[in-house]
């Protein structure tokens, strides 16, 4: 095919405020970056991605790394948003090339039925206020409308060729079950109570409060309930919870308190234990055997996996052959530093 380069130069001065580029296909409205210069950031046939499309696309991310990392590693975390976006919009000007060429389109009432559902669900149904929105993006509605096309051509496009295109078989699932059984394999688990009266200080008589705890027990087994007494009085783990641990596995327990659990019954409390900061009271709520999660239990689970990976796998080699078919440049990889 013939390829067309571009005959701009590679920086271009756009003025204060830059053009906005195409809306992801969250469809979401982005205020514009106020930058001086803008740069084409790479070219997909005689399509230019400029940078501010890039930075339009990752506002989101950018914002999140922000509020989460800062110096070397915001940094870091910022170019990997910009590269991640840069691939996101060749992909995606890839794949509209194709249903160009396949003169792939859909009626118009189903781009006019999704920008009716975008105004219901952001604005509310105030069609006004949308307007409004776009006008601040400096986007006029046929504009917008034209990005949602696309953005619907491009989802079609996707779905036909790889969602659509793989299937996940039986056989396929029963075969990643068996090389996968260990995965399958759950130990024993234990949920357990733990209700701790402190030790006084070192050389104290701990007398008063090993009564106390033992007290405690005997409330317990006279009917009262573990949980209620466990926010009352414990200073021990969880203590806002009742005292509880939730379900683990007896290897995560405390080795002494895993000692006596592995002898008592569901819904019995154990004698009062002498460690070293505390009285200890635990109670067994509930106990799992070790156990091997059979294949109709995990089936669902693994179609999914492998149908993620297959999808995965599709998109690499449907990409692979848009990519062999246009042309396709990168100008600026890396995200370029603006004034």
């Amino acid at each position: 095919m013939m390829l067309r380069r571009p005959s701009w130069p590679v920086w271009v001065l756009v003025g204060v405020l830059v053009c906005p580029g195409p809306l992801s296909a969250s469809m979401e409205l982005r205020r514009t970056p106020e930058v001086l210069l803008d740069a084409v950031a790479a070219m997909v046939n005689d399509r230019p991605i400029l940078v501010s499309d890039v930075l339009r696309q990752i506002q989101s991310a950018d914002r999140q790394a922000a509020s989460q990392f800062q110096g070397a590693r915001l940094e870091q975390e910022l170019n990997r948003n910009y590269r991640e976006g840069l691939q996101a919009l060749i992909e995606r000007e890839l794949i509209l090339a194709e249903a160009n060429r396949r003169k792939l389109d859909l009626p118009d009432e189903a781009v006019d039925a999704q920008i009716r559902l975008l105004i219901r669900e952001r604005f509310g149904g105030d069609r006004a206020a949308f307007l409004t929105a776009l006008s601040a993006d400096g986007l006029t509605y046929e504009a917008y409308r034209q990005q949602i096309r696309d953005d619907l051509r491009a989802m079609l496009l996707r779905r036909q060729e790889v969602n659509e295109k793989v299937r996940i078989s039986p056989a396929q699932i029963r075969r990643a079950y068996e090389q996968n059984r260990d995965r399958y394999r759950e130990t024993e688990q234990v949920r357990v109570r733990i209700l701790v009266v402190p030790k006084g200080t070192p050389g104290a008589d701990d007398e008063f409060q090993r009564r106390e705890a033992e007290s405690l027990r005997e409330r317990v087994r006279r009917g009262e309930s573990f949980a209620e007494l466990a926010q009352r009085f414990s200073k021990g783990p969880a203590a806002d919870r009742g005292g509880d641990l939730g379900w683990r596995p007896l290897t995560e327990l405390r080795s002494e308190i895993a000692d006596v659990v592995r002898t008592m019954r569901v819904g019995e409390v154990g004698p009062v234990l002498d460690l070293p900061d505390g009285w200890y009271l635990v109670f067994l709520e509930g106990r799992r055997e070790a156990r091997e999660r059979p294949l109709a239990e995990v089936a669902p689970e693994l179609e999914r996996e492998l149908y993620r990976e297959a999808v995965r796998r599709r998109t690499e080699e449907w990409l692979t052959e848009l990519r062999s078919r246009n042309y396709v440049r990168v100008f600026l990889e890396e995200r370029p530093p603006l004034p």
